[in-house]
């Protein structure tokens, strides 16, 4: 592991930010003034599955049921046919339905503001509630994905295999890195430029906002030098 000192790590915010101002992403659930509800949904049909995917599915699901009350009052099959273009759809709506009937039974149909009340919610783990925290109520807190960990092991030479949400080295880098201001949108550059610049394969170093930071990028760079040799 390599340590990513302050001044390096307000320049690899400032700079993912600023690439993603210009080339993140925009999807429904990344507008401003949403409900914590609408965050929760959109978080647990993006789980293992691609955002251009969920696009599609989201809105008219979020018509359909726009509130626990009305998604606590469906039946599974209901809400799984309209899960299907998805995949995982009866487990998805299993989940749903639950953690809908728990909201309106204990919550008064919202979602908790605080973090072990979310943690005790069913259906939903710790990524789920960083990403409720961050986006619904404004924490400045990391969201460490698969995408996420591979552009941070990258970065910070941290070897990334297994179970992700047990590397400590990669959750501790990732909470250092979170600026106090914009850190939705540093989220998002984050999510956004492993889906599509810093691939699993061929990532797009040319592209990368935050190359000059990177280890693995600046090994790769060596590597190409000494087979022109």
């Amino acid at each position: 592991m390599v340590r990513v000192d302050r001044e390096a790590r307000k320049a690899i915010a400032e700079k993912l930010v600023k690439w993603y101002e210009i080339k993140g992403r925009q999807f429904s659930w990344r507008k401003e003034g949403l409900e914590p509800y609408h965050i929760l949904i959109a978080e647990m049909m993006l789980q293992k599955t691609r955002a251009e995917m969920v696009e599609r599915v989201y809105r008219d699901f979020l018509g359909k049921y726009p509130n626990p009350q009305t998604l606590a009052a469906a039946t599974v099959e209901e809400i799984a046919s309209c899960l299907k273009p998805l995949g995982l759809y009866n487990r998805r709506a299993r989940w749903m339905k639950v953690i809908s009937e728990t909201l309106v039974s204990r919550y008064q149909a919202k979602l908790p503001k605080e973090k072990k009340d979310l943690m005790d919610l069913p259906g939903i783990g710790a990524y789920i509630v960083h990403a409720i925290l961050c986006f619904a109520y404004d924490k400045p807190v990391p969201l460490v994905d698969v995408n996420v960990a591979r552009v941070l092991g990258r970065v910070a030479s941290i070897e990334v295999s297994g179970d992700i949400r047990r590397n400590r080295k990669l959750h501790k880098v990732a909470a250092e890195l979170v600026p106090k201001k914009k850190f939705k949108e540093f989220n998002w550059a984050l999510v956004d430029l492993g889906a599509l610049v810093c691939t699993s394969k061929n990532p797009k170093h040319h592209d990368c906002p935050i190359a000059s930071f990177c280890k693995f990028a600046a090994i790769e760079k060596l590597k190409n030098k000494c087979k022109k040799i």
